[in-house]
């Protein structure tokens, strides 16, 4: 059954005006649309569609302008995320997101990394560090753009998350702390971070790629 579509309204940014409504295909059955100032996304979870729209507000120039002047953390993940313009977007989608899995009594956790998987993979030669809000209206990113979103709105839902760095691989992921999950994890601080791949489609919560995992992960707190 097909989910019921949400209003998200934003007041202070918003996108530019297209001539022509367009979509973008992501990995995992996933696309967006947009038309206007509005941004609808689509993608699968247990067999179910399910959609969010989200309506921007009018200064998406302001946004944009400190995306493109704000470069240059490269490697500095958590500096990326945390500086983060669109912050109000990731806190108000997590929140959406949250409230659909609990309706639905489906795994907050994956269900919200199934959102992330359905994004298109785009390294975009590896030019363009993404901020996380900046991810999800681009409907785009790399490992790194892609775990730095799916930790955001973990975080913003007040789920303690690692990062897990593979330098050999050049790979980015998640680790989420739980206590009652099967599969690959790591213990950091006494607790066990399960991994999370946010690039490849239909990894479950705490499935690893064998040749990601070969390789120690550095943790990134």
């Amino acid at each position: 059954m097909k989910n019921l579509i949400v209003l998200i309204a934003f007041q202070f940014f918003c996108f530019p005006a297209f001539s022509e409504n367009y979509t973008l295909s992501g990995d995992n059955n996933g696309s967006l649309s947009r038309s206007g100032r509005v941004l609808s996304f689509h993608w699968y979870y247990n067999n179910r569609k399910f959609d969010m729209d989200l309506i921007l507000g009018d200064d998406f120039e302001v946004l944009q302008s400190y995306f493109t002047n704000q470069r240059g953390y490269n490697s500095d993940y958590r500096k990326r995320q945390f500086n983060d313009p669109g912050r109000n977007i990731i806190h108000t989608v997590a929140q959406f997101l949250k409230d659909r899995s609990e309706e639905n009594g489906y795994d907050t956790g994956e269900f919200i990394l199934h959102f992330v998987q359905a994004l298109r993979y785009d390294d975009n030669n590896h030019q363009i560090e993404r901020f996380p809000s900046e991810t999800l209206i681009d409907y785009a990113g790399d490992c790194s753009d892609t775990a730095l979103l799916y930790a955001s709105l973990m975080q913003e839902i007040n789920i303690s998350n690692i990062l897990l760095q593979y330098k050999q691989g050049n790979h980015l992921a998640v680790g989420i702390w739980s206590n009652d999950r099967n599969g690959t994890y790591y213990p950091y601080i006494g607790r066990k971070y399960y991994y999370c791949e946010t690039t490849g489609s239909g990894f479950a919560f705490g499935e690893a790629p064998e040749d990601t995992v070969a390789e120690e992960a550095v943790i990134i707190p």
